[in-house]
């Protein structure tokens, strides 16, 4: 009866415990004045809880579930992101009693992003502005400071822009917009402060502002940044990328320049430093001043003068081949000119003869060939070397196509279409020049073919000793169309039999359309040849072939047969794509292209150029060709024709061509090239047209350049001066720097495979790698790589691994075969491409 009594105690006391407890609970309440709600907008959290038992409220405990609290009885917060928030009430009262409350508020907001373009040219007004808007309440309404109510602002003045983006709910969101102020393009003209001999200044534009690059218009017509002109009042516009456009007026002065600096080059014979009488002059050889350069050349009499401005220079002479300068021994003179009106003279350079040769020089031109017209070829000569060439006679080979019928020097002889012409004996430095006549069949098919001329000089010696290890060998290709569907070339060996044997192989390549289709390789005795075929299809076929180490001189033997069996004119225009072998100054070759209606005042060069992209490997020569004509009214009297070479190219190393009409030529300030026709009474095509023309030619070498530098374009364009009229602007030829990868074509056999083969990457730049596909090497693999004669040419072991690597140096232009192995066998072969 006891236990009992207790346990009901208990039971009593507990049940009064949770009746109070119950009884001391506020109610937590609360109410939210806006839901949902727009981002950025204050939100009251009004406390509505209660304490049905009259306890004080006296606890707050917000959490607004973005990372903010507070305990304000009815707090005000703002929510700066859009999304749904979880807010958490608790109440507490003075005797401990609590309660919770959880309501959902949702945010909701508009998103922003703006994309500016700034103004292009100075008081263009031409700023964009776009305001791109997402969130969950489209559509969105605009409103710009300026009250443009579309997303994007347009003919933006410079200066600072707000715009107000709203959403369906009325969610608003106020951003800036700045459109910045175009920079200030200016052009500064500075001009030459007198002119040359002819009448000629020059101005340079220098720009200020602006993005680059900028084109150039002068009054004159010229499209440089420097551009030559006789005194007068001109102007320039400058324009730069964006089309900002600023223009300066300047004058060139008629005041007539001092050649502050002159001297003369000669043949020191005594080897006193002294001009004496009977010391023969040098004449053509080119001379400059550092800094600069500025460049001048030697006239007939040996004399050179350069126009500087005051200040420190080196004057270099540019020394002919088989010479040497011997006063001063270094090479140069450092001169300091003062000022403009005390002119130093006397800068001379004593010349020495290092062997007793001469070297021949010869150069061929002619103007546009056309079907039905007569033509006229110009052959000039030159004796570049240390004694006179006796007994001299050019030979000048003609396409068949081309019939000659008068020269103006009487051919002493002809076998078919070679013409030979007894020029007699050369003196050092003497030049000469003739021309030749032709006529072009009236054969309309002929138009867009290819014809060449070859001038080759004797004595053709290089004035060189040979090099010991040359075998005496020296190959030739020749070559015709056969039958409509063959290109048949012969390979020769033109040494003599016995002591110009070849000791070893050459190799030779085949071309279509400037794509390597084939190489191999030849070996001939002195005196016999080969004659390799390919079918044409279609395509111009070029072979190329190797002369043996140490050959002298610059032939690189090669020959290039077009329309054979070519019935839509797809083979047409790849003769000058690439060089001629004519890089000895022995022997030159013109070809030119048969065309219709032409640019009579134009500029070419040769090569132009693989693919369309006009592609040149750094090594090649270039020979320019400007064409000229009067297609005025009246007859011409004076024309000048100006090239500024590219930056690209060794003003050192230009060489003046052929001409068709007498002149003088020279270089100056910092590489214009000049021909100036004085008296050249050149009618108007109206009266002549078959007169009218004319042109000049020169090769100039590249700068060096470096694979870094592929894809650098070299422009060039010439101005034509006729008389008092502003100049004619040629076409502007491009020429792009480029040397392709090795490109490795796969061609597996798979009947004789027993594993799957593949090589990249492709194209190859420094490796190349054979990996066998699915394949657990479980012993040595071994690579044999082969020739398309068999020839072995390497071989390379691996072990534990299922690929070979083989650096791109092995490789040359030509087909191979490999074979791979291990101790079962041949586990597969193929053939490469490698372009």
């Amino acid at each position: 009866m006891k236990t009992l009594f207790v346990l009901t105690i208990s039971l009593l006391l507990a049940l009064t415990t949770n009746i109070a407890l119950a009884q001391d609970q506020p109610i937590a309440n609360f109410f939210i004045n806006t839901n949902p709600v727009c981002k950025f907008t204050p939100v009251n959290f009004n406390d509505l809880s209660t304490d049905p038992n009259g306890h004080t409220i006296n606890g707050w405990s917000w959490d607004f579930g973005n990372g903010t609290t507070s305990t304000m009885q009815s707090p005000i917060t703002v929510f700066t992101t859009e999304g749904s928030y979880t807010i958490r009430l608790i109440v507490t009262n003075d005797v401990g009693g609590s309660d919770t409350l959880i309501q959902n508020l949702n945010v909701l907001g508009v998103n922003v992003a703006v994309s500016v373009t700034n103004e292009t040219c100075l008081g263009a007004c031409n700023g964009t502005a776009l305001v791109s808007a997402w969130g969950p309440d489209p559509p969105y309404s605009y409103l710009w400071s300026n009250l443009i109510t579309t997303p994007n602002l347009e003919f933006g003045c410079p200066g600072t822009y707000t715009v107000t983006v709203t959403n369906s709910f009325g969610c608003t969101t106020t951003t800036n917009v700045t459109i910045l102020q175009a920079g200030v393009v200016d052009v500064n003209v500075q001009t030459s402060q007198c002119v040359d001999s002819l009448g000629f200044g020059y101005a340079s534009a220098s720009v200020i502002g602006g993005s680059a690059p900028y084109t150039y218009l002068w009054s004159t017509g010229h499209t440089s940044q420097t551009a030559t002109m006789f005194s007068g009042n001109y102007s320039v516009t400058v324009c730069d990328v964006n089309g900002c456009c600023a223009n300066d007026i300047f004058s060139i002065t008629s005041t007539a320049c001092e050649y502050t600096l002159s001297g003369y080059i000669f043949n020191d014979l005594n080897e006193n430093c002294v001009r004496d009488n009977g010391e023969q002059p040098l004449q053509g050889v080119m001379v400059y001043a550092n800094p600069g350069p500025y460049y001048s050349y030697t006239n007939d009499s040996g004399y050179y003068s350069l126009p500087l401005e005051a200040g420190l220079y080196s004057v270099i002479p540019v020394v002919p081949q088989n010479w040497g300068v011997i006063c001063p021994s270094v090479g140069y003179q450092v001169v300091t000119i003062v000022n403009n009106s005390n002119p130093i003279t006397g800068i001379n350079f004593g010349m020495e003869a290092l062997t007793n040769c001469p070297i021949l020089s010869v150069h061929i031109g002619n103007g546009n060939l056309r079907p039905c017209f007569s033509a006229m070829y110009y052959v000039s000569y030159s004796n570049l070397g240390t004694v006179m060439a006796e007994n001299a006679q050019i030979i000048v080979d003609f396409d068949n196509v081309l019939v000659p019928v008068s020269s103006s020097l009487p051919w002493s002889s002809y076998t078919g279409n070679s013409y030979i012409f007894d020029i007699g004996n050369v003196d050092v430095f003497e030049s000469g020049q003739f021309s030749i006549q032709v006529i072009v069949p009236c054969d309309l098919s002929l138009m867009g073919s290819t014809k060449c001329a070859t001038a080759h000089i004797y004595p053709d010696s290089l004035c060189t000793t040979p090099d010991p290890a040359w075998d005496h060998s020296s190959v030739c290709v020749t070559g015709e169309c056969r039958g409509d569907t063959m290109a048949c070339f012969n390979i020769t060996n033109t040494g003599a039999f016995g002591s110009g044997d070849m000791q070893g192989t050459s190799e030779y390549r085949i071309f279509a359309n400037d794509t390597l289709v084939y190489s191999g390789t030849f070996q001939l005795q002195g005196g016999m040849y080969i004659e390799v075929c390919w079918p044409s299809n279609g395509a111009a076929i070029r072979l190329e072939a190797d002369q043996r180490p140490n050959h002298p001189g610059s032939s690189h033997p090669r020959e290039t047969i077009e329309d054979c069996g070519d019935a839509t004119g797809t083979s047409l225009g790849y003769i000058t794509t690439t060089p001629y072998d004519d890089q000895n100054d022995f022997i030159d070759i013109s070809c030119t292209v048969l065309t219709g209606s032409y640019d009579p005042n134009d500029k070419s060069v040769q090569p132009s150029g693989v693919t369309s992209n006009h592609y040149i490997d750094n090594d090649v020569p270039l020979n320019y060709h400007i064409n000229f004509q009067n297609t005025g009214t009246d007859t011409a009297f004076t024309i000048v024709v100006r090239d500024t070479l590219s930056q690209y190219l060794d003003v050192t190393t230009v060489q003046n061509g052929v001409s068709s009409h007498p002149c003088t030529f020279r270089v100056y300030e910092t590489g214009i090239l000049e021909w100036t026709f004085n008296n050249i009474l050149l009618p108007d095509s109206n009266v002549n047209q078959a007169a009218s023309h004319g042109f000049v030619n020169f090769t100039v070498n590249q700068k060096p350049l470096t694979p870094a530098d592929y894809g650098t374009v070299i422009s060039n364009s010439a101005s034509i001066y006729f008389d008092f009229n502003p100049p004619v602007i040629t076409n502007t030829v491009d020429l792009v720097y480029w040397e392709l990868p090795l490109i490795l074509t796969v061609v597996p056999e798979v009947s004789v495979s027993k594993v799957e083969i593949v090589v990249y990457p492709n194209p190859v730049t420094t490796q190349a790698t054979f990996e066998l596909k699915n394949f657990k090497a479980e012993s040595e693999i071994e690579l044999t790589l082969f020739d398309n004669t068999g020839r072995e040419l390497k071989r390379i072991s691996v072990e534990n691994t299922n690929k070979i690597i083989v650096p791109a140096e092995v490789f040359k232009k030509g087909i191979y075969f490999y074979q791979v192995t291990d101790k079962s066998g041949i586990l597969g072969r193929g053939k490469l491409i490698v372009e």
